[in-house]
């Protein structure tokens, strides 16, 4: 466990009852389309429409830039000499260093495909996985109920993902990076991964969760700025293992007040 450190500590989220959950602009997929992108007179932005296609053939939505990742490795040898945490180097070599014309997703059409469950091919097992994206934050899926797979690989994220009071089958965020996780309440069927490279630049509060698998925070990088507490599983029920394994906290402490991990 890491000791607590002192410094400011950051607004605590009010209670769910509190905060309505926000909806996504558009109510429909023509909705959406009425944006026309510049460069190619199509509707949607290049990697909303692969991501959309992606979910309805139950593939993976791969926006990874594989030409600057292959340059990147060269000094790869370099980095590992100061820096031996090697999901931590991979992954920032991976996430996207800034947003393009073909990584960016807004972040209603993502919360949009996200609960939209009728664009998938199977409504018995959602799947959404995207690799090398950059999404317009924050991302608002609180009170959302869905049997989807949430994977966001490899990702920036700009704002918060917000989950409270949610309900999914699975989620990974594995190297991804985000402003912070409010996953209160939230009900998991499996796994929950926040590792491999993983950055959050606040917190990670999972009050109240449910999670019937695991929950990974190995090698994930937990800043905490200004936070008394960056990790939080205050009341949590976790069926199988935490695992905390070369994970880096910054600032703040790991809090487990009553928590129950089998």
């Amino acid at each position: 466990m890491t000791a607590h450190h002192g410094g400011m500590t950051t607004d605590s989220p009010p209670p769910p009852s509190s905060r309505p959950p926000l909806k996504p602009v558009g109510r429909t997929l023509a909705e959406f389309e009425e944006y026309i992108h510049p460069a190619d007179g199509l509707p949607l932005w290049p990697a909303e429409r692969k991501l959309l296609e992606a979910v309805r053939n139950g593939e993976v939505c791969n926006l990874l830039d594989h030409t600057r990742i292959i340059e990147e490795q060269f000094n790869l040898f370099e980095r590992l000499i100061s820096d031996p945490n090697v999901s931590t180097l991979i992954s920032s070599i991976k996430r996207p260093p800034a947003k393009t014309d073909f990584n960016f997703i807004r972040c209603e059409f993502f919360v949009f495909i996200a609960v939209n469950e009728d664009f998938s091919r199977s409504r018995d097992e959602v799947y959404i996985h995207v690799e090398g994206a950059w999404i317009e934050g924050p991302i608002r899926l609180d009170g959302v109920e869905t049997n989807t797979n949430l994977n966001i690989i490899f990702s920036v994220i700009e704002g918060p993902i917000v989950l409270y009071d949610s309900s999914f089958r699975r989620i990974s965020l594995s190297g991804s990076h985000v402003n912070r996780v409010e996953a209160l309440n939230i009900h998991v069927k499996y796994d929950f991964r926040l590792g491999s490279g993983f950055k959050v630049d606040y917190f990670v509060n999972f009050n109240g969760a449910n999670i019937g698998g695991l929950i990974d925070f190995s090698s994930g990088q937990f800043d905490g700025n200004n936070s008394d507490y960056t990790i939080i599983l205050d009341g949590a029920n976790v069926g199988g293992d935490v695992f905390f394994k070369r994970a880096l906290v910054n600032m703040g402490a790991v809090r487990l007040y009553g928590a129950h991990i089998k």
